[in-house]
């Protein structure tokens, strides 16, 4: 190169960047374009009397020798601090050999870097940090520069897979090929797209292979931390995380939910089986409630037919029979005078006996309960038992009854007549009170009295040993389908409640 070409001297002079011409075995300036005198703060007089390495703050010695190796045509790059117009700045300096004289010249180009230099170090001590603090979370780290094809792996990752520090290499196929085959694909899958630009980061978790050969389960979150010039990615990082412990956790949960939804498909299909079984027994249930219910139909029928019978039996044989016998000690005791006493006191008894008869008759099927229905016969049996027993008697029907089969008011009528000689038998009431009632599900009759009561809990013994009436009276509630209710206490009289249901009676 000639320095004193006017080429150069142009290109020298007007270079926007410093530039100086300097003496390669003193390294004394011999000159100095416009932008390095402004950049260094010299005066155009005094530029001569300096010499390079003063402005050098760290090592005078070393720019020296630097300059000497460029004197000897290789090429030098000089990074150095150097006190400027500015303060101190970081530099970066090239130097070559120019001119061929007989004196040799360096050119130095000095290029003022303080600010990437600024850059750099934020950036080398961000990654620091998070390189510091990533370390201290028990995270691995692995950074690869793509476009020096470089990796690099923190401690925590190597050690996350058994090896010691320097074990791996910087080759991203290191890395690769400790993937568990399985998960391989899908991982090179996901890198691929990420590397043409497909996505800024990703998140997936797969198996590793370990240096004594079990698997870590690991959590790798990759982002691209800078872009090339094509716009792909030319630097990515990748933090690894150690979740193991989770998998065998999550795989404990699995089994034990998969446990658990088959205890409850199997307690599902037992308790199916159970409700099955359940209504099959309540469909048979049913079905003998039907059959009892049209027994007990037939029962009250037949016992009803019977009561007929035996009124019809009664009334028409023995009461005949009686009456034509009343007759004819009538006209004895016409005949016999002398016996006339005698034969008078039969024809009483007699007498007394066909009322008897009738009576008798009349309660076993009384005429009323056919012609007028249930409540004006139970107000006709309760009249004649208050009259012959010294008590009175109300009743009183809240709701017209419904039509119900003949059988059901006889049976309703039979369970009544129980209750009150019961009463008569046990009570020594003053008085009775009934009231009979309807609604829409059934028939309710309530019979009430003001004798001496007694405890409840007694109750069931009195009835299977010493009265035959009340467990009549159950057993009958009972095959109706209906419910037997007593309240009483001693002293306080008695209550007694029966609920018949309509709908197995009437068909409504």
């Amino acid at each position: 190169m000639l320095l004193n070409g006017s080429l150069f001297n142009a290109f020298f002079r007007c270079n926007a960047t410093a530039q100086m011409v300097v003496q390669a075995e003193t390294g004394r300036i011999l000159g100095a374009n416009d932008a390095a005198r402004a950049y260094y703060g010299l005066a155009t007089d005094d530029e001569t009397d300096r010499y390079f390495y003063d402005f050098d703050t760290h090592h005078p010695g070393v720019t020296l020798a630097e300059l000497n190796l460029a004197a000897q045509g290789i090429e030098q790059t000089i990074n150095s601090t150097h006190r400027t117009a500015l303060g101190l700045r970081e530099v970066m300096i090239h130097t070559c050999a120019a001119g061929n004289g007989p004196e040799t010249l360096i050119l130095a180009t000095i290029h003022d870097v303080t600010e990437q230099m600024l850059r750099e170090r934020t950036v080398a001590a961000d990654e620091e940090r998070w390189r510091s603090a990533l370390g201290g979370s028990g995270e691995g780290v692995w950074d690869w520069d793509i476009t020096s094809d470089q990796v690099t792996c923190s401690p925590r990752w190597t050690e996350m897979l058994g090896y010691g520090p320097h074990e791996l290499g910087s080759d991203i196929r290191e890395w690769l090929r400790l993937v568990c085959n399985e998960e391989r694909s899908q991982v090179t899958t996901a890198y691929e797209k990420m590397l043409a630009g497909g996505a800024p980061r990703l998140e997936m978790e797969y198996r590793m292979r370990r240096k004594d050969g079990s698997h870590v389960w690991v959590l790798d979150r990759c982002t691209v931390l800078r872009l090339d010039t094509d716009g792909r990615p030319g630097r990515i990082i990748s933090v690894h995380s150690d979740i193991t412990g989770r998998k065998r956790i999550e795989a404990k949960l699995r089994s034990f939910n998969e446990s658990l939804e088959r205890e409850v498909q199997e307690r599902t299909a037992a308790l199916n089986r159970e409700l099955r079984m359940r209504e099959e027994t309540e469909q048979q249930l049913r079905a003998f409630q039907e059959q009892l219910a049209a027994l007990t139909e037939e029962l009250c029928l037949a016992e009803e037919r019977e009561r007929r019978r035996l009124a019809a039996w009664l009334h028409d044989d023995i009461g005949q029979n009686l009456a034509l016998l009343k007759i004819l000690i009538d006209r004895l005791r016409e005949r016999s005078p002398e016996q006339r006493s005698q034969i008078g006191q039969i024809a009483e008894l007699l007498a007394a006996t066909i009322g008897e008869i009738r009576n008798r008759t009349i309660q076993i099927s009384p005429p009323l309960l056919q012609k007028l229905g249930l409540t004006p016969s139970v107000a006709k049996l309760a009249a004649d038992l208050g009259a012959a027993h010294g008590f009175s008697v109300s009743v009183e029907e809240r709701s017209p009854l419904p039509q119900v089969p003949l059988s059901l008011r006889s049976t309703l009528f039979s369970i009544v007549k129980e209750l009150l000689i019961n009463i008569v038998k046990h009570a020594d009431a003053q008085s009775v009170a009934i009231v009979i009632d309807r609604d829409d599900a059934g028939i309710s009759i309530i019979v009430r009295d003001d004798g001496r009561g007694f405890a409840v809990e007694t109750l069931d013994e009195a009835v299977y040993q010493n009265s035959f009436g009340l467990f009549h009276v159950r057993q009958r509630i009972g095959l109706l389908g209906g419910a037997f209710c007593v309240e009483s206490a001693p002293a306080q009289g008695s209550c007694c409640s029966i609920r018949i249901p309509l709908q197995a009676h009437t068909g409504h």
